[in-house]
């Protein structure tokens, strides 16, 4: 609103005619040309001002020139860093992959080994249920045989055996895991 109020006095103003010279927009020139016959030593100091305005537009067109190739240098290295990181990440990879056949080779034996295990597991499971079957027949019967007694302790030395056997077996998987975990990328 104010505003508005300041936009019509000026109207008022231009319109009555009063205060034009003030409402001149400035003219450097007959500024000049005032300034200049009234004291004719102020020429010095313009011509050192006109040289100083066309040294600082110079320098200022030099910086734009200098910062445009700056900026054209810092996109092409931009776009070096990106070819030199896909070419880094594939070389890394191919170097990775070297290991890979000996990782392979572990996990293989840890599988194999497992198998193992789960076979000598059933074994013992077996020879339990034949040792608890023997000494179910042997406690019951009249007769105890001396057949029956080699049997059962044949069958609790290969149990034996077999547990001893699980246990190795489990220490190879433990160690195996803990290659495979040593050669994890």
């Amino acid at each position: 609103m104010n505003k508005m109020y300041v936009c019509l006095i000026m109207c008022i103003f231009i319109l009555c005619g009063c205060g034009m010279e003030g409402l001149q927009f400035f003219n450097k020139s007959s500024t000049e040309e005032k300034v200049l016959s009234a004291d004719k030593d102020f020429k010095d100091v313009l011509d050192k001002k006109k040289d100083v305005d066309e040294r600082v537009r110079y320098r200022r067109e030099e910086y734009q020139n200098e910062k445009r190739k700056l900026q054209d240098k810092i996109k092409d290295i931009q776009a070096q860093i990106v070819m030199e990181k896909k070419q880094a990440d594939m070389d890394i990879k191919s170097i990775k992959a070297e290991i890979d056949p000996y990782r392979q080779k572990i996990n293989e034996q840890i599988k194999d080994a497992v198998a193992q295990t789960k076979y000598v597991r059933d074994n013992i499971k077996r020879h339990k249920q034949a040792i608890e079957a023997l000494e179910r027949l042997n406690g019951k019967s009249d007769i105890k045989s001396e057949k029956w007694g080699e049997e059962l302790l044949n069958l609790r030395k290969s149990l034996s055996s077999e547990e001893m056997t699980l246990s190795q077996l489990n220490e190879k998987i433990n160690l195996l895991k803990m290659k495979r975990g040593l050669l994890r990328r």
